[in-house]
């Protein structure tokens, strides 16, 4: 059995970016206002604790065929690790004779630093900001058009060679910085605006090391629900959890336990089955916020970009300021959101 998701959550282990299969946070971000609250301090200090428990770790590896497959880590009682293909439930894959499939672990020595980068797309190009409408079959989840985007010509031309640098001295800046101007494709723009423009997303500004809060999830994971090759609107929790994971590049820590609360507070329709471990969302969210990515600058380190766009549809907002990271993790988006300022 093969996983069937066209990208699930490609992490190279040297990313060291540890998840815990629970996820996140109490606290609600003030809409467009970079202000920290105790309810922020609340969320950073719990996902500090839920990163220092967590135990399990995802990557990528090479299968025996040569291709690039999503797996889990696991230590056995000798204390070597193993790398075991996943689907895209994050669940085992067995063979015919129901044993694990085992794929063998590239050499650390050959792998040093973040690779979860590469910005490999596959030669897909959807040309709607990274936005799947394929497989859903529920015709009330479907993600909305992005803001057309127009590169600028005017700047240095990022390439799609991505740094690689040891996980200890990866470091996200925070929105206050600022770096030298550069060029991104009309593709890049498109997939960045597209996650800048979930319904909802307005209302929360917040550093990275905040932590990320469920009130603020609960409107990602509808959206990224809606890129599933799922029908109906059912999700595994695993689907849910990972999709939060690559959207934001961290753990959402506790998102299952605190999920119907905050979707309860936002209204947003998503709710969680402890006894089924089963998400359900029900519809998507109607389009509210709009922006136009006026500038890029490169702020290195980890592949980290500061995007600065207007904002149109709220009147609360004017302006949107993003710390995005270009990876690997899900290769329609090719980004991360690892921390946002609206004003």
């Amino acid at each position: 059995m093969q996983s069937t998701k066209r990208s699930v959550f490609p992490l190279k282990k040297s990313i060291a970016l540890i998840m815990a299969l629970s996820v996140l946070v109490c606290g609600v971000f003030a809409a467009c206002s970079s202000k920290k609250t105790d309810g922020q301090n609340a969320a950073a200090d719990t996902t500090q604790a839920g990163l220092a428990n967590a135990d399990t770790e995802f990557g990528t590896e090479i299968n025996k065929d040569g291709k690039e497959v999503d797996v889990v880590y696991e230590k056995d009682k000798k204390g070597k690790n193993h790398a075991y293909e996943i689907n895209k439930n994050g669940e085992k894959v067995t063979n015919s004779n129901g044993d694990y499939v085992e794929v063998p672990i590239e050499d650390d020595n050959n792998n040093n630093g973040n690779n979860n980068n590469g910005n490999n797309n596959n030669g897909k190009e959807n040309g709607n900001g990274g936005n799947n409408n394929g497989g859903n079959g529920n015709e009330n989840l479907k993600p909305n058009p992005v803001t057309p985007q127009e590169p600028d010509n005017k700047g240095e031309t990022t390439g799609k060679e991505l740094t690689t640098i040891e996980a200890s001295k990866d470091k996200v800046p925070s929105t206050n910085a600022s770096g030298k101007k550069v060029i991104f494709s009309q593709q890049d723009l498109e997939r960045i605006a597209a996650m800048l423009e979930v319904p909802g997303l307005y209302k929360f500004s917040y550093e990275n090391k905040d932590g990320v809060s469920a009130e603020m999830a609960t409107h990602v994971a509808v959206w990224m629900a809606a890129r599933e090759d799922i029908k109906g609107t059912s999700f595994p929790s695993g689907t849910i959890v990972l999709d939060l994971f690559k959207y934001y590049g961290q753990t959402v820590v506790n998102f299952k336990s605190n999920c119907n609360a905050a979707a309860k507070k936002e209204n947003a329709p998503i709710s969680y089955s402890n006894k089924d471990s089963v998400f359900t969302i029900t519809k998507g969210e109607a389009k509210q916020q709009s922006v136009k990515i006026n500038r890029v600058e490169s702020l290195g380190n980890n592949n980290y970009y500061k995007v600065t766009g207007s904002v149109s549809g709220e009147k609360s907002c004017k302006k949107v300021v993003a710390v995005v990271q270009k990876n690997r993790l899900d290769t329609e988006l090719g980004f991360s959101i690892k921390a946002l300022k609206w004003s």
